[in-house]
This record gives C-alpha cells, structure tokens and sequence, in this order.
C-alpha cells in the first residue's frame, strides 16, 4: 500500500509534521500510533520492529561468527589475539 504523510498521518490521526519527525528520529510514536500504523498496513509488530528486534547481520559477521563457534578454546583465544592486533594496526 503506498500512501503519502499526509494520507498516513490522516489514518492514523496524526499530523503530516509529526509524522515526518517520527521518520527522521526526532520524536517517538507513542505505542497507541504504532498500534494504528500497524493495524492500517495490516502486518504484524514483529515485522514493523525487525530492525530493531533481529538487528540484520552481514554476511562476513555471518561467516565469522560460524568460525569462531566451531574452534576449540586455545584457537578462540588466538583468534581474539589477532584480531586484537588488527585493530591495533589497522584502524
């Protein structure tokens, strides 16, 4: 569904202003609005959240993250060394 601020703004009894000031960070939806947000699109607040709920991991992290859980103790340890010494010398 494409609506424009003011189309949005008027569904969920807001004003156009206020609702570009939720976009841009400057001010909170309260949990009534994101209610009604949620309820105008029809979807769910896992979904309008997941950005902040399930942060979205790259690839490299993805990849990094399976390394490391498949090394023993000593070989994480050396792991975190050198990375250490990376960031060190390669900011």
């Amino acid at each position: 569904m494409k609506l424009t601020q003011e189309q949005l703004s008027e569904k969920i009894d807001v004003t156009a202003s206020y609702l570009g000031a939720v976009e841009r960070g400057e001010k909170s939806m309260t949990l009534e609005k994101l209610i009604d947000l949620i309820n105008v699109f029809d979807v769910s607040m896992d979904y309008i959240l997941s950005d902040f709920i399930h942060p979205k991991i790259d690839k490299k992290d993805e990849d990094i993250s399976g390394m490391i859980n498949n090394m023993n103790d000593r070989q994480r340890s050396l792991t975190l060394e050198i990375a250490k010494l990376i960031k060190q010398n390669y900011p």
